[in-house]
């Protein structure tokens, strides 16, 4: 043995390093290979009646929560979002805004909504996993590739923060709450209607 190292015990060269280096290159060149194969074939089936493979969803997933947890850690969460004023006033922004695509207690989303990929979520669950920056910054800002848009642009920062305060009273929200939190003048609201009348259909589960 010499200076900790067996005799025979191969040693790193240039030879042998760039012999890695060589494969790592080669190994990238056909994953790109295999990429553009995809892309330009067709061969991934871009329609919304067909689900993500798994390695895809993960990837997106990963992406959009690391994403959006590194642009919220500056916003500033109001003081009174847990404030009865603010969920009273979230709960009717999000009646409007919202409950096609979402549901609400007591009420089903939208029967499109179940046929978008990816389904857009259940509030209790968004409620548990994001943080009050977190659900802010996806209500200013939407999801890009989803059918979420970005209500910053024109609406004012106020109502997205009742918003967020309502759904993160969510899940303490039962149906007969709900309808008195979006009651009208006239003591109506929240009863799953869509504009033209007709029970609200569909539902879905949390991506």
């Amino acid at each position: 043995m010499r200076d900790g190292v067996a005799e025979g015990t191969p040693s790193a060269t240039p030879e042998r390093a760039m012999k890695i280096v060589g494969t790592v290159i080669a190994t990238l060149l056909v994953l790109l290979a295999i990429a553009v194969a995809i892309m330009f074939t067709g061969a991934y089936n871009v329609a919304a009646t067909d689900a993500h493979t798994g390695l895809v969803r993960w990837a997106l997933a990963t992406t959009r929560v690391n994403a959006v947890r590194t642009r919220a850690e500056d916003i500033q969460v109001p003081g009174d979002l847990a404030s009865p004023e603010r969920i009273a006033a979230g709960a009717k922004a999000y009646d409007e805004k919202c409950v096609a695509c979402h549901g609400a207690p007591g009420i089903k989303a939208f029967e499109f909504a179940e046929h978008m990929m990816p389904k857009p979520p259940e509030m209790g669950h968004v409620a548990e996993f994001w943080a009050p920056a977190s659900i802010y910054w996806i209500l200013d800002n939407g999801f890009k590739m989803t059918g979420m848009p970005a209500w910053g642009p024109f609406e004012e920062a106020e109502e997205l923060w009742d918003i967020t305060a309502f759904v993160e009273a969510y899940p303490d929200v039962d149906a007969a709450r709900y309808k008195e939190l979006t009651a009208g003048p006239d003591g109506h609201g929240g009863e799953g209607m869509d504009r033209g009348g007709e029970d609200a259909g569909g539902g879905q589960d949390p991506e």
